[in-house]
């Protein structure tokens, strides 16, 4: 099992500082390179779906078809 310990209000700012921060840069992007984080990042989710959904069926509880 796992725990897990709740960020502080100076985390979750921090967080939000450093998104806001960098949002720019990724606005400046092509949509072309955009789209290519975005597909690289579903390939990623497609190659590791396997461990992906068993870590989501041991920590839910639920069925592997539920998590699909």
């Amino acid at each position: 099992d796992y725990s897990y310990a709740e960020p502080s209000a100076d985390t979750v700012a921090a967080v939000c500082a450093r998104l806001r921060q960098n949002q720019p840069a990724w606005g400046e992007r092509s949509l072309q390179e955009r789209l290519l984080v975005l597909q690289k990042f579903s390939a990623c989710i497609a190659e590791h779906r396997e461990a992906l959904v068993a870590a989501l069926v041991a920590d839910t509880g639920r069925s592997a078809v539920a998590a699909l």
